[in-house]
């Protein structure tokens, strides 16, 4: 039985149990009760319905259609992975495209039930879903899924350097300062960044994300957690309880509690709301993890100069495979680079799985190679790859596109027009008070002068061991807040050209402070750019003189860390332009 005739057929056993509640349709996105981006492979529901394994996307099964809403990260990949399946795609964000409340509305009205469970969807979208339709919690639809994954029992860790510097119970203190002034009682900690930046923990619940399945109520007097039973953690001062035990408590207390509808689960919040006086405000731990201390910043710069020896070593082995005519994949590629990484005695894990993606794979935006997708790579071309790395005192995210061989035209073009949206940020300087949609219009002002652009954000901003995708500061069309100093941010433009190539360039950044009224940015990446790439004649001389002094950089630093042949080809291999 192919992939796709299996995901028919548990469409209509989903259907049956449809039929024998009379419900009008079932809603599936791919969360976990802390709204998290990337989930344990117990969670992966939609992905055992669908077949699609993006992070991003819902599926509504209804009892005659299946639709799929993704964003324009995923398009051609969903495309690809639900060929076959009786699942529609519909793009997000495209004109005419209906969203999921509007489609519904029209579909089922109010008199027709839709069933989901509420444990993984946000409060703030049940509600929004229920000003438009009849919407009602049933998990029992998922015991279709046998044999599903176990959750991993939770190995936990402190973060000792991150305790030392700012103990937990020092930032506890500051929320409660908060909780005061907003006369709370309680503030529910829910999703698992700002539950393990809190405790200064660390975890290994889901893949490339280091962090720990827990909730936590502040109280006034007293800190209640709610993590594993068998983790055997033990934290002065903090109440320990079985992880599935957060309702019961939170039904024998009263108050007044402090909630974020964005990042709380819809179960949790009706608890809530029948035991408590709510204050619906956002998180006040966002702000506080998005501002990176000394000691972060400085972790920031040792994971980058370990990748940046990493990314040397892994460009001089592609460059050697290609010249003496060795076979060599995109796995082969990413296994390589698994490899490199994990040499480090720093080492924790990547911090996402590592996109390798030669020629039209590359304009798949989150391809991930596999047996029936691997593609050898040829001298001809380009190689984007998109790799990050946690060590035990910072986290990183890098992208490069590499020239394989000979190039059209257009290629350098483009990929010279991406390279420009990349420094035009980087040297930018901006008013305090500048959002993260006027820095993303820097970015992509080069490629819309032809016409071009992309389907993705200019930047995410990433957590210390943590997160690699954190959500206190971006670069994108939707980002209104402030950009703030401290802040750590990825530079990533990019262009795809379907079924012929892909190119992404991205850095780090951080935010740092000129004046009182004054920012700028500092690339904390130390990979070079390849030069060949790059159709000179559209430089600047102030983009020139970036490039160069970047560069100059990079083997400045690197130097001390580099093999004598290492470093001679990376002086050789960048000379200034």
């Amino acid at each position: 039985m192919t992939k796709n005739m299996k995901i028919l057929l548990l469409l209509e056993q989903l259907r049956d149990f449809l039929r024998s509640k009379s419900y009008a349709a079932c809603i599936i996105p791919q969360n976990d009760p802390h709204m998290s981006e990337y989930v344990a492979d117990y969670y992966k529901i939609r992905e055992f319905f669908s077949g699609f394994n993006g992070s991003a996307g819902t599926l509504v099964v209804g009892l005659d259609f299946a639709i799929l809403w993704t964003d324009g990260r995923y398009f051609l990949q969903a495309e690809s992975q639900l060929e076959g399946s009786g699942i529609e795609l519909y793009k997000s964000g495209v004109e005419n495209v209906p969203t999921l409340e509007e489609y519904l509305e029209r579909k089922v009205g109010r008199n027709g039930m839709v069933v989901a469970n509420s444990n993984v969807i946000s409060a703030n979208d049940w509600e929004k879903m229920s000003e438009k339709f009849n919407i009602s919690h049933d998990d029992e639809w998922e015991n279709i899924w046998e044999n599903r994954p176990r959750l991993k029992k939770s190995k936990i860790w402190s973060l000792d350097w991150a305790e030392n510097e700012c103990p937990f119970l020092e930032k506890i203190d500051k929320i409660r300062k908060l909780m005061s002034a907003e006369n709370v009682d309680y503030y529910l900690v829910s999703t698992l960044d700002e539950f393990s930046w809190l405790f200064n923990l660390r975890g290994n619940d889901i893949d490339y994300t280091p962090v720990v399945r827990g909730f936590a109520i502040i109280g006034l007097s007293n800190v209640m957690i709610f993590v594993d039973p068998e983790s055997h953690i033990e934290l002065n001062g903090v109440d320990i309880y079985p992880y599935n035990n957060v309702f019961e408590v939170l039904t024998s207390l009263n108050g007044r509690i402090w909630l974020d509808k964005e990042r709380v689960n819809a179960l949790l919040y009706n608890v809530c709301i029948d035991h408590f006086d709510v204050l619906m405000q956002e998180s006040p731990i966002i702000v506080m993890k998005t501002v990176k201390s000394d000691k972060e910043l400085a972790g920031f710069r040792r994971a980058n100069i370990n990748d940046g020896v990493v990314w040397v070593r892994l460009m001089m082995y592609v460059e050697e495979s290609l010249q003496k005519g060795w076979n060599i994949t995109e796995l082969s590629v990413s296994e390589k680079m698994s490899k490199l990484k994990a040499e480090h005695e720093d080492f924790v894990c990547e911090s996402f799985e590592s996109i390798v993606a030669y020629g039209s794979n590359a304009a798949i935006v989150h391809y991930a190679a596999t047996e029936d997708t691997n593609k050898e790579i040829f001298t001809k071309g380009f190689l984007l790859i998109d790799s990050g790395t946690h060590y035990k005192y910072g986290t990183t995210d890098i992208t490069r596109t590499l020239v394989c061989g000979d190039l059209m035209t257009e290629e350098k073009v483009r990929f010279t027009q991406v390279l420009k949206g990349m420094i035009a940020v980087s040297v930018a300087q901006f008013e305090v008070g500048t959002t993260g949609a006027e820095i993303d219009e820097l970015a992509r002002q080069f490629l819309k002068k032809d016409g071009c652009d992309y389907r993705h954000g200019t930047g995410h901003g990433i957590g210390t061991v943590m997160c690699v995708h954190e959500d206190g500061v971006k670069f994108s069309p939707k980002f209104v807040k402030p950009i703030v100093a401290g802040s750590v941010c990825s530079d990533e433009p990019g262009y795809y050209k379907e079924g012929e190539y892909g190119i992404r360039i991205e850095n780090v950044l951080v935010c740092e402070q000129i004046t009182d009224k004054k920012l700028f940015f500092w690339p904390l990446t130390l990979v070079p750019i390849d030069l060949e790439a790059i159709e000179l004649t559209l430089l600047t001389e102030v983009e020139k003189k970036w490039i160069n002094n970047y560069h100059k950089n990079i083997k400045l630093i690197l130097k001390d860390y580099l093999s004598d042949d290492e470093f001679l080809w990376l002086e050789n291999k960048y000379y200034e332009i």
